[in-house]
């Protein structure tokens, strides 16, 4: 079902020597259908063209971001960017190997107002294993029960999957 708007949705995006697939990464979360998308990217001390490509990007592309830093890890660098975050409804993460279907953010945004809550709400779904030509291997398996209390310990939410609404945000940062 269409939504009436265009949610906002901030795309959180650490990279680090990802030349490789970093362009076509970026290609399929802004061309996203049915979301307004802002890409704020942080660069994890890169020593190979990827900050290049992100900057070209920058220029030519309304809405992208791109901050640089020193290595600090992929943990700490998705927890800088979450604290940088802000001014959208929701927000997602991407691994910079990632190529995004078209409708992944809508879809994770119709799930989650449907609950219609004012409650910290997240999103996340299994994951599709493709080749280097894009083509199905597989989904990742399916959790035998899901809820809150199993999410914490089962690793359920594999971060390239999840939506988070601004409050869930506000919960973490």
């Amino acid at each position: 079902m269409p939504l009436s708007r265009l949610p906002k949705v901030q795309v959180l995006l650490s990279t680090f020597n990802g030349e490789r697939f970093i362009e076509e990464l970026v290609y399929s979360v802004v061309n996203q259908s049915g979301v307004e998308v802002d890409l704020l990217v942080r660069d994890d001390g890169s020593t190979d063209n990827t900050v290049l490509i992100l900057r070209k990007f920058a220029e030519n592309l309304p809405g992208i971001t791109l901050i640089t830093g020193h290595n600090s890890g992929v943990v700490h660098s998705f927890f800088d960017l979450l604290k940088m975050s802000g001014g959208a409804e929701y927000y997602a993460f991407a691994d910079q190997d990632d190529v995004w279907k078209p409708d992944k953010l809508i879809r994770a945004i119709q799930k989650l107002e449907k609950l219609n809550t004012d409650e910290p709400v997240l999103y996340y779904s299994r994951l599709e294993f493709v080749n280097e030509h894009l083509e199905h291997i597989g989904l990742s398996s399916k959790p035998v029960y899901s809820g809150f209390h199993n999410a914490l310990v089962q690793n359920q939410a594999t971060g390239c999957t999840v939506v988070l609404s601004d409050k869930a945000r506000s919960v973490v940062v």
